[in-house]
């Protein structure tokens, strides 16, 4: 356990030893009622009560017996029905693009969280709270609120590989892609040598997802954005080492699929023009949708000044797009490929209970 967690342990502890015999203080009535499955009043009662009790709640999941599993369960769903309602406040902002920023609740959020760490029966949760809540923003595209979110759980938990792989990914997006979507359309015509600010992210992310690599060097997604990363940098045949091994690993899917697509990028690049449009065609195998790897593949072959073979491909393309469920798994690329926030988040509401 490091210092962070120790630290909230002899708190923890502390707290418990004046616990003994008291009744549930008032403060923690929604927390009980989201343990009960009445969620919606519990989430009704806390927008009803004055934001200054928020200090006591906290005051009160802090003197809860560290060794009680019933006490884990209410913190666990306090940390729930937080994370709901700072969620639900995003919703309600959405239209007017004000959906990404910390809320009050987040900031609880994470001060609950730091209490779990020092549980037995909650450190694991905590964690996973923090790698859920990461990437759920990622998928928003909130990449100031990932960094937030995985800065705090690596806090708690040094060198989690999760973690870094996230705050890795909101560095890689923001590098090729611009810190907001406006931000990237503003920049759209610039180059990333054109951009100082998109060389220092994607510095960031290539020591980032180093890092998670030596954490877990299973972790596939990781060494994919580390080879799209090193490529964007201009260090093509390192990424292509980290890219062939993804290669390697990867036998179908859209793992796959990116890893070949990256890689063909990075065979052109170096002119080796047959191996990239052996690699395109290697993408599109695996998903026969893939837009980018067919535009790609297309552009290649028209460079000799033949356009058949190009329009060839992109016929064949555009025949699959209509299909249901068809997609191009680049798109989806800078949110994480990873388990969706949304549905972590689900699992975690659903093992609150002891």
């Amino acid at each position: 356990m490091n210092r962070a967690a120790a630290l909230a342990a002899v708190l923890l502890a502390a707290g418990a030893a004046r616990a003994a015999d008291v009744p549930e203080p008032p403060e923690l009535l929604p927390a009980r009622l989201y343990l009960e499955g009445r969620r919606d009043e519990a989430l009704t009662a806390l927008l009803q009560r004055h934001p200054a009790v928020l200090e006591l709640e906290l005051d009160a999941l802090r003197h809860l017996d560290i060794h009680d599993r019933g006490a884990g369960a209410l913190a666990r769903a306090a940390l729930m029905l937080h994370t709901d309602r700072a969620w639900r406040q995003r919703l309600a902002l959405a239209d007017v693009g004000l959906h990404c920023g910390p809320r009050d609740e987040d900031t609880f959020a994470r001060l609950v969280a730091a209490l779990l760490t020092a549980r037995p029966d909650s450190r694991d949760y905590a964690r996973r709270f923090f790698v859920a809540t990461a990437r759920r923003s990622l998928e928003a595209l909130c990449l100031a609120d990932v960094r937030g979110w995985t800065r705090a759980g690596l806090k708690w938990f040094p060198g989690d590989a999760e973690l870094l792989l996230a705050e890795g990914t909101a560095a890689e997006t923001a590098a090729v892609f611009g810190r907001s979507m406006a931000l990237a359309q503003l920049r759209a015509r610039l180059s990333d040598e054109e951009r100082p600010d998109a060389r220092r992210e994607l510095e960031r992310a290539r020591d980032t997802f180093e890092r998670a690599l030596a954490a877990d060097p299973s972790l596939l997604e990781a060494r994919l954005r580390l080879g799209h990363a090193l490529s964007r940098l201009g260090k093509h045949e390192l990424a292509r080492g980290e890219l062939e091994r993804v290669a390697s690993a990867a036998s179908a899917g859209e793992m796959r699929y990116l890893c070949q697509l990256f890689l063909a990028r990075v065979h052109d690049a170096s002119g080796r023009r047959a191996e990239a449009a052996r690699a395109y065609r290697e993408a599109l195998a695996a998903a026969p949708a893939g837009q980018a790897a067919a535009i790609g593949l297309a552009q290649l072959l028209g460079r000799d000044g033949d356009g058949r073979p190009g329009r060839a491909v992109l016929t064949q393309s555009v025949a699959h797009a209509p299909r249901q469920g068809a997609r191009d798994p680049y798109w989806s690329y800078p949110a994480g490929l990873d388990q969706p926030g949304d549905a972590a988040l689900d699992a975690l509401r659903a093992e609150i209970a002891p």
